[in-house]
């Protein structure tokens, strides 16, 4: 008596088989598109080359205000990227908070807050230009890494989650200033036909020293200084760290900013 072969069931496609599939052809379609405009893009190479040692030449002739700069801000994003990354585990390990509670804290303090602190940073650069300070922009991020510190510390350190969201709130807040300014620092300091290509230089600069260093840094602290229940401890000692040494890189470089902007604008005159 032979028994029946069971018949093939095809197992159904999980979500996660669905999107790396949706991801390979969305991928396949960017590669087609780059093939096919292939000439176009080697035409443009040359000119693209030309204007990056436009560059680079000066970049070079302000060597001191762009190497300053960029590190000085490259730091000042290992302490932002070092809250949004390390956060959650904060409110969890040191406030026992739940997932949707550390959700809305977040929301607030890096929507809300952030958002905020962007605008009144651009308000307060620019009544500083207005009174002549060509390099009001770093002035502005120079002050708010002092400032900022003494917030985070407490806030970090703080013993009930009300107290801590409140001066993690206002520390983000002030940090927050740092988000248009930053921007219109190197604007400023680059001439009109070179300003899309700074833009990229330092994007590439934050992301490899603060988006990549900065968690990092933050996992060696935390273990160096007693491992998961030190997190608090080690959120503390990196804000209060880093900071001081990015507003002392501007401090010292503000004079190459300001001379670095002037010849920009005169030689765009």
């Amino acid at each position: 008596m032979t028994t029946a072969a069971a018949p093939l069931v095809r197992p159904k496609a999980s979500r996660d088989d669905l999107i790396m599939r949706g991801g390979l052809v969305l991928f396949a379609a960017v590669l087609l598109v780059i093939v096919a405009q292939a000439d176009q893009l080697l035409q443009g190479l040359p000119l693209l080359q030309a204007s990056f040692r436009q560059l680079l030449a000066h970049m070079r002739k302000h060597a001191w205000a762009f190497t300053a700069t960029l590190l000085s801000y490259s730091l000042a994003a290992i302490t932002i990227y070092a809250f949004v990354v390390w956060a959650p585990s904060y409110f969890f390990r040191v406030h026992g908070l739940k997932p949707v509670e550390v959700g809305l804290a977040l929301a607030v303090i890096l929507g809300l807050g952030s958002s905020v602190g962007a605008l009144v940073g651009g308000v307060v650069s620019d009544a500083l230009q207005r009174r002549g300070r060509n390099d009001a922009p770093a002035v502005v991020i120079m002050v708010t890494q002092i400032v900022q510190v003494p917030f985070l510390v407490m806030g970090y350190l703080a013993s009930d989650a009300t107290t801590a969201m409140v001066l993690l709130g206002m520390g983000m807040l002030i940090l927050g200033a740092f988000g248009g300014c930053q921007h219109v620092t190197f604007q400023t300091m680059t001439p009109t036909r070179l300003r899309g290509q700074i833009g990229a230089v330092y994007l590439m600069a934050t992301s490899m020293i603060g988006l990549s260093l900065g968690p990092f840094l933050m996992g060696l602290l935390n273990g160096a200084l007693g491992g998961p229940d030190k997190i608090s401890v080690s959120m503390a000692v990196m804000a209060a760290g880093v900071g001081p040494v990015a507003a002392a890189l501007l401090a010292i470089a503000l004079k190459s900013i300001r001379t670095t902007v002037a010849e920009t604008t005169a030689g765009a005159a």
